[in-house]
This record gives structure tokens, C-alpha cells and sequence, in this order.
């Protein structure tokens, strides 16, 4: 039987809308079971891939990625790898999308030089292809950025965000990825010590984000964040906090409590306790060392 991907997709954003991830992955499971059933040829063996397999195999390996269920999400990846090099696809962009999504696993895990080899990997299939989307090669080289900076290499980092900034200037539609854009600029800014240009930098990626989906963009947490530590390291506690508290309060709503609040959690504990307010600092310690042993084991 056939797969309608354009069906998929729509219930998955309804789904999605819903905000409850319970919901989000049994479609995503179910999806990939019927996925299986696609097969378009069920002889032995297949004579092309079951790009349907591939795609809701992508899907579900990211939203598990977002829960920071890493090695959940890197068996799914490695699913969807495997499909492909079966019939000779390892240079296909549909390859490149799965290793470089797979790469912000590696990341998310602290394994920058394994995202990274991933990345420029993937970077290399998609520089090669005719038809390669502006959206693709700004979100690669966005990423390819942060890794970078993972590496404390800024400089190299700027370049690629400089690659990414061009495209998202030139394309209208790529209002979210301009936003992202911005954001790392703060950050790698700040790695070369420009700090007016890190500042005037996060505040165009805020104020990009916040005007998306009426403050609910899922990139929008990471902007309050970058702001916040760059007003922490400023010195302005009070403001760092409220823009950590605001990125706690958008990270739960769009991803409940994964590895990114944890982070959070931390960076509230160090506000309260700059601002001398210990017994708040340690609350926000206790829910971090929570998080971490529900999270990363």
C-alpha cells in the first residue's frame, strides 16, 4: 500500500499543535508501522529504497532527540542510514538530512567532533547537489557554527554564520532561520569579545523570534537564554534571570523538561546566588540534579 507523506505531515502538525507529546510520538510509531507496510516492492530484494520508511524515521528520531532520549533517537537515525545505504544512497540529499539532524544528536551529547564530522559531511553531499534549499544550507551552516564555538573556534564559526546570514537575507520566507542566525552571531560575538555587536545581535534574534507564533517558536527559548548569559556576564543578575525564567517557561511548553531546562536550572541557580538569594539558588540546583539523573542517567 502507499504512504501519503502530504497526509503525515499535516497530521503531525495538528498533532504538534496539540502540545502533548504522548500524543506526538504514538502517531509518529504508528506512522513508521505503516511506513513498513509501504515497502514499494515486497520481493527480496527491493530494488529501491522505502523513502516513506526514511522520512517518518527522521521525524520520530528528532522528536526523540528534543526529549533527550539520545540513544532512542540515534538507533531511529541509524534505521533510517541503514534504508538508504542498502540501495546506494550515502551521497543522496535525503542521506545529508538524516546525518546532519543526526550530527545535533552527537551535539545535544557533548560530542562536538563527531557532530562536526557529521556536519561537513553533510555539508559536502548538499554543496554537490543542483537543487540544494537555501532553508537546508542556512540550518547546516547555523549549525556547523555551533559547533565551532562548542571547539572554542569562533573565528571559524563567524565565517559559516556569515554564509548563513546571506542566504537568510536574501530569501524572505526564512524569517525563523534569519532569527537563528542572529542568535549565534550573539554568541560567537561574544567569543571574540565584541560585546556590543553579541548584544545588538540578541536582541535582533528576540525580537525576530517572539513576533513567530506569538512568542512560541521553538527557537525562541534558546534566544532568551543567549540574552540571559549575556546579561549575566555583564553582571545584570536581575535581567539575566527574568530572560532564564522566560526560557524555562517557553522550553517546557514546546519540549517539557528536556536537557535544555536543566541547563537553565543551573544558570537561575547562579543568578539567586549573585543575587543573595541562596535558599532560591538551591531549589534550582536540586530540580537541575533531578533533571540530570532522569536525563543523562
Amino acid at each position: 500500500m502507499s504512504f501519503d507523506l502530504n497526509k503525515f505531515y499535516t497530521e503531525l502538525d495538528n498533532c504538534f499543535a496539540m502540545r502533548d507529546n504522548n500524543l506526538v510520538e504514538s502517531f509518529l510509531r504508528n506512522s513508521l508501522d505503516e511506513a513498513k507496510m509501504s515497502d514499494p516492492v515486497n520481493a527480496e530484494p527491493r530494488s529501491e529504497a522505502n523513502m516513506a520508511f526514511v522520512v517518518v524515521s527522521n521525524e520520530l528520531a528528532s522528536f526523540l532527540r528534543g526529549l533527550s532520549r539520545f540513544e532512542e533517537s540515534l538507533a531511529t537515525y541509524d534505521a533510517a542510514k541503514e534504508e538508504l545505504r542498502a540501495h546506494g544512497m550515502e551521497d543522496s540529499k535525503d542521506y545529508a538530512t538524516v546525518i546532519l539532524n543526526e550530527a545535533g544528536c552527537w551535539r545535544y551529547m557533548q560530542e562536538p567532533q563527531k557532530a562536526l564530522a557529521l556536519f561537513l559531511q553533510a555539508a559536502d553531499i548538499l554543496s554537490k547537489a543542483a537543487s540544494s534549499e537555501a532553508g537546508v544550507l542556512a540550518g547546516l551552516f547555523n549549525n556547523i557554527s555551533l559547533t565551532y564555538l562548542d571547539l572554542k573556534e569562533p573565528e571559524k564559526a563567524l565565517a559559516f554564520l556569515n554564509r548563513a546570514l546571506d542566504i537568510c537575507e536574501r530569501t524572505p520566507s526564512m524569517t525563523q532561520e534569519l532569527g537563528i542566525t542572529w542568535n549565534n552571531l550573539a554568541n560567537a560575538y561574544y567569543a571574540l569579545n565584541d560585546k556590543e555587536e553579541a548584544f545588538n545581535a540578541s536582541n535582533q534574534a528576540t525580537r525576530i523570534l517572539a513576533a513567530i507564533f506569538d512568542g512560541q517558536d521553538a527557537h525562541y527559548p534558546a534566544a532568551l537564554n543567549t540574552r540571559g548569559i549575556l546579561y549575566f556576564r555583564e553582571g545584570d543578575y536581575v535581567q539575566a534571570l527574568e530572560d532564564f525564567e522566560q526560557s524555562m517557561n517557553k522550553t517546557r511548553l514546546v519540549f517539557g523538561e528536556n536537557v535544555d531546562f536543566m541547563i537553565t536550572c543551573g544558570n537561575c541557580a547562579a543568578c539567586c546566588r549573585k543575587l543573595g538569594r541562596e535558599e532560591d539558588a538551591r531549589k534550582w540546583e536540586e530540580k537541575q540534579d533531578e533533571l540530570k539523573a532522569k536525563l543523562m542517567g
